[in-house]
C-alpha cells in the first residue's frame, strides 16, 4: 500500500516543465469548467480539496477547504473527503472527486473503469474537465510539496529524493501563488494575512 509519505511527491525542475506544458494544453477545458454550471463552484473546490489530500499538499489543503467553506461546502462534507466517506454526496459528485483523486494518485495514467463510471453522470466534455482541474491542482500541490522539501532541508532534514536545485527553483513559483491564495484566505477568514504567512513557512508536520 502506498503510503502518505510516498504519496507527497515534489517536482524536479523537469517534472515542472513537463506538468506545466500539459497543464497549457487543457487551458481551454479549464476555461470551460469554470463556467460549467453543472460542476459549479463548490464542486470544484471539494474536488480540489480531495485532490490536495491525495497529494498530501498541507497548504492547499488549508486553502481549497476555506475555499470550498466558502463556496457553500458544509464541514461534513470535507469530512466525508478525508474519511473516503460517500454518504455526503449524491453519487455524480462523489464520484467526481474519487475520479480525480484516482487520477492525482496515479500519476493521471487512465483509468479507464472509473472514466467508465464517471461517464453515468457527466458527459465527456465535463468529464475532460474533471480531469483538467484535477492537474492543476496537481501541479500546484507537487509545488507545495517541494517547498516543504526545501524547509526541511534548512531544518537539517533534507530529502535524499529532493534536490536542492530543484527545491529552489520550484519553491518561487510555488511561493508566487501562495501569496495569492493568502491574501483570499485571509479576506474570507477575516484574519490577518500575516498568520497565514507564518503557516506557510511553519515546520512541515507542525500543528497548524
Amino acid at each position: 500500500m502506498t503510503t502518505p509519505q510516498e504519496l507527497a511527491r515534489a517536482f524536479t525542475i523537469a517534472e515542472l516543465r513537463e506538468h506545466a506544458a500539459r497543464l497549457r494544453s487543457t487551458r481551454g477545458l479549464l476555461r470551460q469548467a469554470y463556467r460549467d454550471n453543472a460542476i459549479g463552484r463548490r464542486l470544484r473546490e471539494q474536488l480540489r480539496y480531495g485532490v490536495a489530500i491525495t497529494n498530501q499538499c498541507r497548504h492547499c489543503q488549508v486553502a481549497h477547504e476555506t475555499f470550498a467553506l466558502h463556496a457553500g461546502a458544509t464541514a461534513d462534507e470535507l469530512a466525508s473527503v478525508v474519511g473516503g466517506d460517500p454518504t455526503a454526496f449524491e453519487p455524480a459528485a462523489w464520484t467526481a472527486i474519487l475520479y480525480a483523486q484516482a487520477l492525482a494518485a496515479a500519476d493521471f495514467a487512465p483509468n479507464p473503469a472509473l472514466r467508465t463510471e464517471l461517464e453515468r453522470f457527466w458527459t465527456q466534455a465535463q468529464c475532460d474537465e474533471i480531469e483538467a482541474l484535477a492537474l492543476e491542482m496537481t501541479v500546484a500541490n507537487r509545488c507545495g510539496n517541494t517547498f516543504d522539501a526545501l524547509l526541511r532541508r534548512l531544518r537539517g532534514r533534507a530529502d535524499s529524493r529532493s534536490q536542492l536545485r530543484d527545491e529552489l527553483a520550484v519553491s518561487l513559483v510555488f511561493l508566487a501563488g501562495a501569496m495569492l491564495s493568502i491574501g483570499r484566505i485571509a479576506m474570507i477568514r477575516r484574519e490577518s494575512p500575516l498568520r497565514y504567512v507564518a503557516m506557510v513557512f511553519s515546520e512541515p508536520g507542525a500543528p497548524r
